[in-house]
């Protein structure tokens, strides 16, 4: 079970599950007051029953001064006893009462209170495998299809390892061959842009091991810079960073850089700028680009403000830093650039 379907599904079964206990939680607090209503019947129809017999081993007899406040009849309960009053034949200054302890009256509901509580015990494990039932029943179509979306890119990659590496080799042959132009340079590039893609793509599928190692922050922005400003000639570069090692997992800091500054050039104007630099402990890349509309949603997958893209560039940024646990801010002002901070502060080597 992916870890993708495993968050669904407990979400699904912690939405069935509560829904499902609040409504059962209603029909036993239903059945309590039911119970005691019942009770309280069953102790009317005793009181009613010791009033003629006059005996009883449960139900106290007295007799008390007549009171017009007090009602004949009626069924009294207080913080001592529960009792009723009747009229004796003859006499106008006395009433008859029965009465019975409040004691042995809670203690009885106390009975009724266990028995409430076991029923609501039993029906809450009852939901509890009917929810996890349900729920996987419910979303085992939404897991099949995610598993055929998985293979489906998965055979993609590599169906793309073939002509890539085709391609790649006749290109080295070429250069060997002392055959360069301007072409095979962008072939080059185009190479390295799916390399890149696919890159993004197998971290969605693959759950990345970190393996920490001390190197220099330097290598990685260097190349990537290189990178892209043959693809975008246009944007200005001014880079701060030197002789700057950090320790942390290298692979998943160069997704983060990568997808990072490929926006900052992708998305920057027309003799725009890209300021890169280290302050207090902090990676800041800045650049002059046409902003972000929706910086709360920026990180999310899929989300994209352009038709360009996949949509997951920011979230796997996203996604490694918390992984990496580096703390990261992204400000965005439209048609004026963004500014993306790493905290390095416990990075260091």
């Amino acid at each position: 079970m992916s870890s993708v379907f495993k968050r669904i599904f407990i979400i699904g079964f912690l939405i069935f599950f509560l829904l499902q206990s609040v409504f059962v939680a209603i029909i036993a607090y239903k059945n309590y007051k039911e119970y005691k209503y019942q009770y309280d019947l069953f102790i009317r129809s005793k009181i009613e029953l010791t009033s003629y017999k006059l005996k009883s081993d449960t139900y106290k007899i007295s007799f008390i001064k007549a009171d017009p406040k007090l009602k004949l009849l009626k069924f009294y309960k207080t913080d001592k006893e529960i009792f009723m009053l009747f009229k004796i034949p003859f006499s106008k200054k006395f009433y008859l009462k029965i009465s019975l302890p409040i004691d042995k009256y809670n203690h009885q509901i106390e009975k009724i209170k266990m028995r409430v509580f076991r029923e609501f015990m039993i029906y809450i494990v009852g939901v509890f495998f009917l929810s996890i039932v349900f729920t996987f029943i419910l979303l085992l179509p939404i897991k099949k299809a995610y598993e055929l979306n998985e293979v489906f890119i998965k055979d993609i990659l590599h169906d793309f390892n073939t002509p890539i590496s085709s391609i790649r080799i006749n290109l080295y042959l070429l250069k060997k061959l002392n055959i360069e132009n301007k072409y095979l340079k962008n072939i080059d590039l185009a190479i390295k842009i799916i390399l890149n893609l696919e890159q993004n793509l197998k971290l969605y599928l693959l759950n990345q091991k970190q393996k920490p190692e001390c190197f220099l922050l330097d290598n990685i922005i260097n190349e990537k810079i290189d990178f892209y400003s043959q693809l975008y000639p246009y944007v200005k570069v001014i880079n701060h960073i030197k002789g700057i090692k950090i320790y942390t997992d290298k692979f998943a800091f160069e997704r983060i850089i990568d997808n990072i500054l490929s926006n900052a050039f992708k998305y920057n104007k027309k003799n725009g700028m890209l300021h890169i630099c280290k302050k207090w402990d902090c990676l800041i890349i800045k650049d002059t680009g046409k902003g972000i509309k929706e910086p709360s949603n920026v990180f999310k997958k899929f989300y994209k403000e352009n038709e360009r893209g996949l949509g997951i560039g920011l979230n796997i940024v996203y996604k490694f830093s918390k992984m990496l646990k580096i703390p990261l801010i992204l400000r965005s002002i439209p048609k004026k650039g963004t500014t993306v901070i790493l905290d390095l502060k416990n990075k260091s080597c």
